[in-house]
């Protein structure tokens, strides 16, 4: 399943994030923070850099 989490990496963000790369999901992460890109990564998941508004 393909799903989108806003919030970055915050503490809820990022267990479910890691949760869900785990189960096999394809996961993509929305961040204002550049910097976070690497993180997200490592994480499995894609990183979306920019803003929801």
């Amino acid at each position: 399943m393909k799903i989108v989490i806003t919030g970055s990496l915050g503490n809820i963000s990022k267990s479910l994030a890691i949760e869900l790369v785990q189960k096999g999901h394809s996961v993509t992460v929305i961040s204002s923070n550049l910097s976070k890109q690497k993180e997200i990564k490592d994480l499995g998941a894609i990183p979306a850099i920019g803003s929801i508004y």
